[in-house]
């Protein structure tokens, strides 16, 4: 990362120290890694006072997650995600954000941290490849709780996950619920009147469970001389 980003002379002649800390939890599917480049990513530009495209910024993370080894088609979804907020549809493989737009302010989002339990086999996704078009497709069209709901079906099929949590959320007032990233967590959108309804479906099941609001707010550096 910091060889994508930072002047060769600068990084050959200065000790750079990076600390990170991040109230995401690692590798449960809610994209702490991308998040963490993307930061990062944007950390080093503001270091060296450069007023970088935002595009620039973003490939240089996906840059660098891809030499980490923690993503293996370089997560531009996530990372756009992470970097403006609110709802994103990107082309992956040409690295294109088609859309994007503010998420409703009165958007909640409830997420399930099951314990002990592992990512199934990611393999198994791609027999559903051309239905996962289709969440797409939903998604392109601005019907993001259809897709949302399509792609926790898919997902949980394809990982052997347990959609009973999933499909209690809906029935309780969610808009849309899925497994997040290839799991294991769940995710799901709602209101804030569902909120304490959504919270007593997983307080049955072993695990931890987070709230927070819809994100609209795109990432910033501050840089402190000093």
């Amino acid at each position: 990362m910091i060889n994508n980003l930072l002047p060769k002379q600068i990084a050959r002649n200065n000790l750079v120290k990076v600390n990170v800390k991040s109230q995401i939890p690692a590798g449960v599917g809610l994209k702490s890694s991308s998040a963490v480049s993307s930061a990062l990513a944007l950390a080093c530009s503001g270091l060296v006072g450069n007023d970088l495209d935002d595009n620039v910024i973003l490939k240089s993370a996906i840059r660098a997650s891809l030499d980490a080894g923690v993503t293996i088609t370089g997560a531009y979804d996530d990372s756009t995600a992470c970097y403006f907020g609110g709802f994103v549809v990107t082309n992956n493989y040409g690295f294109k954000l088609m859309h994007r737009e503010e998420a409703p302010a009165d958007l909640f989002v409830v997420i399930f941290l099951p314990a002990n339990k592992r990512r199934g086999k990611i393999c198994n996704l791609y027999a559903f490849s051309d239905l996962f078009m289709e969440a797409f497709n939903l998604a392109n069209a601005r019907h993001y709780w259809k897709a949302m709901k399509l792609n926790g079906l898919l997902t949980t099929s394809a990982l052997c996950g347990d959609y009973e949590p999933i499909l209690a959320s809906i029935q309780r007032g969610a808009l849309a619920a899925s497994i997040s990233g290839n799991g294991p967590s769940v995710a799901v959108i709602t209101y804030k009147e569902h909120v304490d309804d959504i919270r007593q479906i997983f307080d049955t099941y072993d695990g931890v469970t987070l709230v927070s609001k819809a994100n609209n707010e795109k990432a910033s550096v501050k840089v402190i001389v000093g």
